[in-house]
């Protein structure tokens, strides 16, 4: 799997950031730093592997199609898509599949090494050329590694994860002790002030990562999209998901959390890239 260079730095900082964040709360000897960090990195692969794909279906709920629709119709654009990607990009893996997500939104997402999924929504109200457009979005973020970042954050983080719920029970042990002995409550409240402080730290930081680095993600997947030959129908379904968000203003807050970039944004980035080739032509 080819993985950019953005996303590639992101795994590295966030990597560095939980194995600083152990070796802080544990104050590991050299030696067991290095087992935890072996164990983190080989998470880290087995997320990015079809095992993570396997339990991300399963946290997002994605399901094999059904239906005569889902398998007739569905199956004819995924593997026209999917073709084109192998003409382009010939070292695309190839066992991606498709699933099926039983909202009703008009939306479909890529996760793991393996799996787009494409809501029932979508498959009702979407137009062919609409389809093949959002699938090719969704391949893009597979060709760029977007969905091993994902993968890498949502499962091979197991470690990170462990560790502060371990140091959060020895808190509650130390703070259950210095009910008994007042020499130990001061140390108890610095050691949870102390792992709060750095979880927090660790949080932020990480999310000021991801939520650029989505949004970067996003226009690429589209322009992606577009050099398939898909970008008028990905345009459609732009404008469609725009129409559907009149009149919902956002707060401040809201767009900062967002981690896509504005719907008109991309419309206009697709825009100028579909005239300046019209303009070339």
């Amino acid at each position: 799997m080819k993985i950019s260079v953005n996303n590639l730095i992101i795994m590295f900082v966030v990597l560095l950031l939980t194995a600083l964040f152990d070796n802080l709360i544990w104050a590991f000897p050299e030696q067991d730093f290095w087992i935890v960090l072996g164990i983190q990195l080989s998470i880290a692969l087995v997320s990015i592997s079809p095992i993570g794909s396997f339990f991300l279906r399963i946290l997002f709920g994605s399901r094999k199609p059904q239906t005569r629709d889902e398998i007739e119709r569905l199956s004819v654009l995924f593997n026209e898509v999917y073709d084109e990607v192998k003409t382009q990009y010939p070292k695309i893996q190839k066992n991606i599949n498709y699933y099926i997500d039983d909202s009703l939104d008009i939306n479909a997402y890529a996760i793991g090494s393996n799996t787009i999924t494409v809501t029932k929504g979508s498959l009702m109200n979407l137009t062919d050329e609409e389809l093949k457009g959002i699938l090719g979005h969704e391949f893009g973020h597979i060709v760029n590694g977007d969905t091993a970042l994902q993968s890498f954050l949502l499962v091979g983080n197991t470690v990170f994860w462990i560790l502060w719920v371990m140091a959060k029970l020895i808190q509650l042990v130390f703070l259950a002790v210095g009910i008994f002995m007042d020499d130990d409550f001061a140390l108890a409240k610095f050691f949870g002030v102390l792992s709060s402080l750095l979880m927090n730290l660790v949080f932020f930081l990480v999310q000021c990562l991801l939520l650029i680095n989505s949004r970067v993600n996003e226009f690429k997947a589209d322009k992606f999209s577009y050099t398939l030959g898909y970008g008028e129908g990905l345009l459609k379904v732009l404008y469609i998901l725009n129409e559907m968000t009149l009149g919902q203003k956002m707060t401040v807050l809201e767009k900062i959390k967002s981690s896509h970039p504005n719907t008109v944004e991309r419309i206009g980035s697709l825009e100028r890239i579909l005239i300046n080739d019209e303009a070339l032509a």
